[in-house]
């Protein structure tokens, strides 16, 4: 008979010196100073001790093997036929051929990026404008000779040089080229000059014009600020769309001859019902020429009309600086008397 001890470790704290000794018999039952339990640990773990088997250190207790139980003859079918089985339960079925592999994809064809559009009508954007520093010097001081020439007469000479200007401050840029200066120049040089400007200083539009009987677009240009020409003004616009202003009156006396000469601006006044005499001053009596203009007809044959920033309409003739007589409706001599009734 052979002999194993062992001590728990959990337990060796408060025993005695003398070590308990758990015999164990070829028969393998259990020998303890305590009662037998169902798990080979005790509740006490101070007494607790794990019983070996004889050589091994075995479980004197092995876990016991779960009961398998047959099937039930209620729920379960006996069935040995496997095929008919399946057939009861899932019905028949017959497995569906696998489908092909897909066609490979063609790569995809990479088509070229379609070309820029060509500019817009107020738009002349022809080049970039490039870094001060990498423009050399000779074209440094050709840019800086060309913005003092043009700002030089776009902001001051050009009406004394016989150029129109109008009342927005755009000169037709054929006009503009006929200086000098620009001898050396074609169109494109002087649009991506002006586009080029370090300060912007200048703009270009395409705009109409009245040229041999019939208006056609061209290019204008102007400077942006510092205007010192009478009657010019970069806040004015002009009025492009006359289906909005297609009656025009206007209303003079022979003095104002002497200011409109000049510059060759017509004050004109909206024929408004109600409101034709809230927009001047009327003196007491006073004899008025009052003549109604067909401003569609007048646009037509190079007529311009400009809306200035107060709200004030004006009129600029054509290429001979009139306005053409087929386009007036009436004239009317008005002999104007105020009275202030309030007054008595």
């Amino acid at each position: 008979m052979q002999v194993a001890a062992v001590r728990c470790s959990r337990c060796t704290h408060g025993l005695p010196t003398v070590t308990r000794t758990i015999f164990g018999l070829q028969n393998h039952r259990r020998v303890s100073n305590k009662p037998a339990y169902a798990s080979p640990w005790v509740e006490n773990p101070k007494s607790r001790a794990l019983s070996v088997a004889k050589g091994k250190g075995r479980d004197l207790h092995p876990t016991p093997r779960p009961m398998l139980f047959g099937p039930i003859p209620d729920l379960v079918p006996k069935n040995d036929d496997t095929e008919n089985t399946s057939q009861s339960i899932f019905g028949d079925f017959t497995p569906e051929p696998e489908p092909p592999p897909p066609e490979p994809t063609p790569p995809a064809i990479v088509q070229p990026p379609p070309p820029p559009p060509p500019p817009t009508r107020f738009s002349a954007v022809l080049t970039t404008r490039p870094p001060v520093h990498l423009i050399p010097r000779e074209e440094m001081t050709r840019k800086f000779a060309f913005s003092n020439v043009t700002s030089m007469i776009l902001r001051e000479t050009a009406r004394s040089l016989g150029y129109q200007i109008v009342p927005d401050g755009f000169v037709r840029v054929s006009d503009v080229m006929r200086h000098e200066f620009y001898r050396d120049y074609n169109f494109k040089m002087f649009a991506d000059l002006c586009h080029e400007d370090l300060q912007d200083r200048f703009e270009l539009s395409f705009l109409p014009d009245y040229l041999e009987g019939q208006l056609r677009d061209v290019w204008w240009v102007r400077a942006r600020s510092e205007h010192i020409i009478p009657w010019v003004d970069r806040r004015t616009h002009r009025i492009l769309n006359m289906g909005k202003l297609q009656v025009v009156t206007y209303l003079c006396k022979p003095s104002d001859w002497d200011e409109i000469r000049p510059g060759h601006f017509v004050p004109m006044y909206r024929s408004l019902a109600g409101n034709l005499f809230n927009s001047f001053a009327i003196p007491r009596n006073t004899k008025a020429l009052c003549v109604t203009i067909d401003a569609e007809k007048a646009a037509q044959v190079g007529v311009m009309f400009f809306s200035t920033y107060d709200k004030k309409l004006l009129a600029v003739g054509n290429r001979d600086r009139v306005v053409p007589p087929e386009t007036l409706r009436s004239a009317i001599m008005l002999e104007v008397s105020r009275t202030d009734l309030l007054a008595k």
